[in-house]
């Protein structure tokens, strides 16, 4: 049901930032620490 409404569009993801491969490690260790809201999205190849 879940991927059903992602689907639709009736609901969307939070994404709280956007990290390049180089940062990847340093937004792992914020969302361990939970200084995170929402989604991180790791950006490869930019």
């Amino acid at each position: 049901d879940l991927l059903r409404l992602l689907a639709k569009g009736s609901i969307r993801p939070v994404i709280g930032r956007r990290v390049s491969l180089e940062e990847a490690g340093r937004a792992l260790e914020d969302h361990e620490q939970r200084r995170t809201t929402g989604r991180t999205v790791v950006l490869v190849g930019a």
